[in-house]
């Protein structure tokens, strides 16, 4: 393929999978007879937006107590908006962009890396887009999973190019948005160490990224307890247990949340046993870092049993779907033979059904029983006049 169609045609992949998202928030706004900007405030993307607010006004001891459970890579990015444009807006941009970003990347490491043509990559960065219904859904919202994958797609691709320290400074930033990118470092060290350098110079480059990319996490991690004096840990009490403990729970939910959850992570764990299979015959660093970060990520979150949530014990095994966002591009990868037109078809049909689903549902559920941040940040709401939240009028 042409270069010029191949960048014609991922822009086209681009800007559908940004539009997809973008409908998808004002048609949640219409059938819940909400404002778009409520419907991006939706779920944790109200405490995001409060905590981005209080870094634009050089006042992050305003940020509450509840809201701190957050890392705040997220809203520290989105904070920078908030000069120029609402902080809806500002997160739906910031948003588009981490999809965009991800989009490119991942077609690019397949192209380069993977042996696909251009027209597969085009097909595995689409499906990556729209084929998965909690990454479609939980992409409407001021949440930090679309820029948690485009930096672990940026880490991945700088250090297939070999371009190390970007691919430390991204794992750093991973690592920002989410504490769960430590495991991102781990498995670009075994990148690293499974490069075709000889063993001192692998010691060298391993030694080298982890002193960049631990550095940086230290610096990190001492700037947001000393001075912000955020500690999420503190606040989440995550409480561990036996691989699948937490599914004792999730009957309470419903046999159809039930069925989903698991289909989920029957697909994850199918998707890591093919990297695996992939790994042994082959030695190419991309599948070396893809496994050990769904490994490291997969074992983490199966016996993650439970944490604290404004005062109340969940239990994990019911947000599942959306915590495996974060493997979904590495998953999309592993099936990548599968990726036919009308198989995305079918899987962005279903995306748009499930995610207008859960939208509609979830907005009726707050506007009946409230949710439980909104109390505590009205007074901000009504300050920044971005934030309508309307949902109890």
């Amino acid at each position: 393929m042409a270069v010029r169609v191949y960048i014609t045609r991922l822009s086209a992949v681009v800007g559908f999978v940004i539009l997809v998202r973008l409908v998808l928030v004002w048609t949640i706004a219409l059938f819940a007879h909400i404002s778009p900007a409520d419907v991006v405030s939706g779920h944790d993307g109200t405490e995001y937006l409060a905590m981005a607010r209080a870094f634009s006004t050089g006042e992050p001891s305003s940020i509450p107590a509840e809201v701190r459970r957050h890392d705040v890579g997220f809203a520290l990015l989105l904070s920078l908006l908030l000069r120029f444009m609402p902080d809806w807006v500002a997160a739906l941009v910031l948003s588009s962009f981490s999809l965009g970003a991800s989009i490119i990347f991942l077609s690019e490491m397949c192209r380069r890396h993977l042996g696909c043509s251009s027209n597969e990559a085009l097909r595995v960065a689409f499906a990556w887009g729209v084929a998965y219904p909690a990454s479609v859904y939980f992409g409407v919202f001021a949440l930090s999973e679309p820029l948690f994958m485009s930096f672990i797609l940026v880490a991945t691709f700088a250090l297939l190019e070999r371009r190390w320290w970007i691919s430390a400074l991204a794992c750093a930033a991973a690592f920002a948005v989410r504490s769960t990118g430590i495991f991102l470092v781990f498995a670009c060290l075994a990148g690293i160490w499974n490069s075709n350098h000889d063993r001192r110079e692998r010691m060298r480059l391993c030694l080298s990224f982890l002193f960049v990319a631990g550095g940086l996490i230290l610096v990190f991690l001492a700037w947001n307890t000393s001075i912000l004096g955020l500690i999420p840990s503190q606040h989440h009490q995550p409480q561990f247990g036996l691989p699948f403990a937490s599914f004792r729970e999730l009957a309470q939910r419903g046999v159809g949340r039930e069925i989903y959850i698991a289909l989920c992570l029957a697909f994850f764990i199918f998707a890591f046993a093919k990297l695996v299979r992939e790994w042994r015959a082959s030695v190419n660093p991309f599948v070396v870092v893809a496994v050990v970060f769904c490994g490291t990520f997969l074992a983490f979150h199966l016996i993650l049993e439970s944490l604290v949530y404004y005062g109340k014990r969940i239990y994990t095994a019911e947000y599942l779907d959306r915590y495996l966002v974060a493997l979904w591009p590495f998953a999309a990868v592993s099936v990548r033979r599968w990726w036919r037109w009308p198989i995305i078809i079918g899987a962005l049909l279903v995306s748009l059904v499930l995610s207008l689903y859960w939208g509609v549902h979830y907005f009726e559920d707050v506007r009946r029983h409230g949710a439980p941040l909104l109390e505590h940040l009205r007074e901000a709401a009504v300050k920044s006049d971005s934030l309508s939240l309307r949902l109890n009028e």
